[in-house]
């Protein structure tokens, strides 16, 4: 069951580009999420890990991503009446993890070269701010600037491949932060179960260490595109192979990414994967230029 979408979420986002959905996703679904999570979780070793489009082959979230509604809150925060599923990944940081995922915009991994591109990050047990909880900078989808991607260590397949990316690297707000209280204006909350940020592809954001010494932090990012996006197939982006082969440079995409919500009209659900790739990293990076 996934809570509605109101105005004032929505002017807050539209402002802000980013916004706190208490409640959206309800706890016991939450709570199914996190066990699954934890069973596909069991063969890596602590740290911090990705495990990227999760839902094409595990049923829990498979059926969460499709037929949960998330998809139609993510609409109505954009204000848009058709969305694509552009990518769905699982996040987890263990106890004293210390890696950061620097500040950074999503839009500068991806593609485009502009996007309705709303992103839903959904935590899975509780979050506080010590434990690795996201951070953004409000308005700052306002600027339109990209930033330098960054890629967790543990993803080594294509973080030299993407963070070759010619742009520039953001300030570190929490240190300006740290050293200047108040004067950089950061959002960040302590979330239970089933509560979510909605950010757009502009928005910068940020995850520190996980100072838990007992707590897993564990979250579930899907991101929804636009069709008015512009395809840029610049070198350096997350593109799978197969939709170079499909999408025209600088038109707006007609293809490629499935369409998961029509307003007033249905969708065709994918069928769940015969099993788990081999490594969904290595098969983004041969996809690069």
């Amino acid at each position: 069951m996934i809570a509605n979408i109101n105005d004032e979420d929505r002017s807050r986002f539209e402002r802000e580009g980013c916004v706190l959905l208490r409640g959206l996703v309800d706890r016991e679904q939450a709570g199914r999420l996190a066990a699954a999570a934890d069973r596909e979780l069991r063969p890596y070793p602590p740290g911090y890990h990705i495990v990227p489009s999760i839902h094409e082959w595990n049923p829990v979230f498979h059926h969460f991503v499709w037929r949960s509604g998330i998809a139609r809150a993510a609409s109505q925060l954009a204000g848009v009446d058709k969305l694509r599923l552009y990518g769905a990944d699982l996040f987890s940081k263990d106890p004293g993890e210390q890696e950061p995922i620097r500040w950074h915009n999503d839009i500068s991994y991806y593609p485009f070269s502009d996007a309705t591109l709303v992103s839903i990050w959904v935590a899975l047990r509780h979050v506080t701010r010590d434990m690795s909880a996201l951070c953004l900078i409000p308005a700052s989808h306002k600027w339109k600037r990209m930033f330098k991607p960054h890629i967790p260590s543990s993803a080594a397949s294509v973080k030299a491949i993407v963070e070759s990316a010619d742009f520039e690297v953001p300030p570190d707000f929490a240190d300006l932060d740290a050293r200047y209280p108040g004067a950089i204006n950061i959002r960040a909350w302590d979330m239970e179960p089933g509560d979510a940020i909605a950010f757009t592809g502009w928005t910068l954001h940020y995850t520190g260490a996980n100072l838990s010494k007992q707590d897993r932090r564990l979250g579930y990012s899907m991101r929804f595109l636009g069709d008015d996006a512009i395809y840029d197939p610049r070198p350096n982006t997350l593109t799978p192979a197969e939709y170079r082969a499909i999408l025209t440079p600088g038109q707006p995409i007609s293809g490629g990414w499935p369409v998961i919500w029509r307003e007033g009209g249905e969708v065709t659900v994918p069928e769940l994967m015969a099993a788990k790739p081999a490594n969904k990293y290595e098969a983004l990076a041969r996809g690069k230029k």
